[in-house]
Parts: structure tokens; sequence; C-alpha cells
């Protein structure tokens, strides 16, 4: 019997140890798994900073351009045009319909963004590239009523570039009052509203960007002058015969405002900010033409555009101020037809280079 108890306590002593050396070694393994799970939480990427949608560098507001161009400096007219300017009565029928095409060849680059490159990956930065090409087409319908005109302009872009393709479509809507000061010079003052929807597709990959839409508004003060009546008479070596040429022109001061509600953010020094929340732009521009005979025309543009917005993040150290040169010939097919064509260059343009060609088609009633 006494050698049956210390078995049975011996047993007992056994069975106990391995039921505590397996719950020692349970105890070793949970730290380890437990480390392995945090060690899985803090590898997965957090998405702090991102890019909503690229900020569009001055060059490409496809309405500074237009604001200057067809709604702000003085339109040359060709002496056949100028026979047919008779007072006008407001009516529903639009005085003028113009309609314009441009091809833009567009190289360099404009920021950057970040992105998730993957797990147990660091985040990536890419520079938005905009080599490319875009195409533009729009439609301006104006109304008169004596020294005071409004009316809709209607633009329309597609832009392929490499870091994004975009679809834009918006409408501005301008109105001008002259104040004539002499047989020569006028003084007018134009005043436009701007909106823009702008379709971004992004060609960066785990990079999305979101549509978003732009409000605008500009200012302008404008000086022009037409000889009108007042000839310099030259002979054309080709027609041997008399002709006559008279000059047009115009300067304009102009500011531009645009704001989006689209959320562009970087990470700078540790913090997170805005790289852009309206842009603030300035422009100086000036035409002159000369009118060729009847029914002939060249103008040259000169825009200087300064750009007052506070970059931040990878827009730090943009540019802030570049030349549009632009040159233009007009040709009347009849008193109410003509075609215009020209070449447009941007010029000092640190981040961009652009080259533009259009072509435009003019009625007037």
């Amino acid at each position: 019997m006494r050698l049956l108890a210390i078995h049975l306590v011996i047993r007992s002593m056994i069975h106990q140890g391995i039921i505590a050396i397996g719950a020692m070694m349970l105890l070793s393994l949970t730290p380890m798994f437990g480390e392995r799970a945090a060690a899985q939480v803090v590898i997965v990427p957090i998405d702090d900073v991102t890019f909503d949608s690229p900020a569009l560098p001055p060059p490409l507001w496809r309405t500074n351009v237009l604001v200057m161009k067809e709604l702000a400096l003085a339109e040359v007219q060709t002496f056949s045009e100028k026979e047919l300017e008779t007072p006008y009565t407001l009516n529903i029928k639009p005085r003028t319909t113009r309609v314009a095409l441009s091809y833009e060849r567009v190289r360099g680059n404009f920021g950057s963004a970040t992105s998730d490159e993957g797990p147990n990956m660091p985040r990536g930065r890419h520079t938005l590239d905009y080599d490319g090409s875009s195409l533009s087409v729009a439609l301006k319908l104006i109304w008169e009523a004596d020294r005071f005109s409004f009316g809709v302009l209607i633009p329309y872009d597609r832009l392929s570039l490499d870091a994004f393709d975009a679809n834009r479509i918006g409408t501005i809507l301008f109105s001008k009052y002259d104040i004539p000061l002499n047989d020569m010079f006028t003084l007018g003052f134009n005043v436009n509203g701007i909106y823009i929807y702008n379709k971004i597709d992004s060609n960066i990959d785990n990079i999305v960007f979101k549509d978003f839409h732009t409000l605008g508004g500009n200012i302008s003060i404008t000086l022009s002058f037409d000889q009108k009546g007042e000839f310099y008479r030259a002979i054309t070596t080709e027609q041997l015969k008399i002709s006559t040429l008279s000059f047009i022109g115009s300067i304009v001061l102009s500011y531009q405002l645009n704001k989006d509600d689209a959320t562009r953010e970087d990470d700078e020094n540790g913090r997170v900010v805005t790289e852009v929340d309206a842009q603030h732009l300035v422009m100086l521009g000036a035409n002159v033409g000369i009118r060729i005979g009847s029914n002939f025309a060249l103008i040259l543009y000169g825009t200087w555009n300064y750009d007052a917005t506070t970059y931040k993040g990878s827009l730090r150290g943009t540019d802030d101020n570049y030349v549009d040169v632009l040159f233009e010939g007009v040709w009347n097919l009849s008193q109410r037809w003509k075609i215009t064509s020209g070449y447009k260059k941007v010029l000092g343009y640190e981040d961009l280079d652009a080259d533009q060609l259009f072509l435009g088609a003019t009625l007037r009633f």
C-alpha cells in the first residue's frame, strides 16, 4: 500500500510539471506573437497627405488668353467691317458670333504629388510632367447696344499630358462699357465672371485626381485708339496702285482671380500645408494692328503676366511672371464674314514652354 501511494504522488507531480512547462512555453510565445501583430499594424501605410487635384500653371489657364485677346483688348476691324458699323438696336439675335479652334504643344512640369507605393514601401513623390498637347474650341456671342456690349464665351479644352488628361468646359459672362474721349481714343471698362468644370484623369500609378469646379472673375480697363478715316498712303510694289493703311491698337490693365473647390496639400518641413488656395493674376497687355487695303489686317499682341499667388509645398519657388506674344492675320471674305489665324508663344516662364496655333471665323450682322 505504501508503495502504491508513493507511485501516485510521483505520477501527480510529473503531470503537474508538464502542465506548468506547457503554460510557461505559451507565456513565452505570447509576446512573440504580440510583437509580430504590433509590427503588422505599424507598417500599414497611412494616407496622411494626398493630392486632390493638380494645380494648373497660369499659362494653361485658357481664360487668361481668352479674357485678354477676346474680351479686353480692342478688336482690329478691317475697312470692310468699319463700313458696316452702323447704330445697332439690341435684340434677341447676337450682333457677333465667333468660333475659334486652337492646338497647343506644351513642355515642362508644375508641382508634384505623393502616393502610397504599397505595403512595406515608403510614400513616393511624383513630379507632375506637363509634356503633351491641348486642343481647344471657343464659342463667343456678343450683343450690343450703343456704348454697352455684353455676351457669353464658352471655352472647351482637351489636355493630353504625361501626368494626366483633362476635359475642361466652362462659361465666361462678360460686359463692356466704352466712353469715347475724342475721335481717336476710347476708354473701356470690362467685367467678366468665369466658371470652369475640370474633369481630371490621372496617368500616374496609385494616384487618383478628383474632378473640381473653378470660379473666377476679371476686371479690366482699356485705352484704345483708331485712326478711322486718317490714312497713310503707300504704293504696293506688286500691284503698282495706291492702297490705304491705318493703325488701331489698345493697352489694357487687368486683374483676374481663380479659385476652385479642390484640396491641394503637401508635407513641408514635417507639417501639412495647403499648396495653393486661389490664383491671383495681374496682366498688362497691348496690341497694335495695321489695316491693309479693304479686307486685310495684321495684329501683334503682347501680354505681361504676373502671378501674385502665394504658393507653398512643392509649388514654392514657382516662376511668377511670363510674357505671351501673339501674331494674328485677319481676312474679310465679305463685310459680314471674316477668318483669322495666328500663332502664340509663351516666353520667360521657367516651368513651362508652350506654342499655340489657332484659327477662327466671325459672322457679324
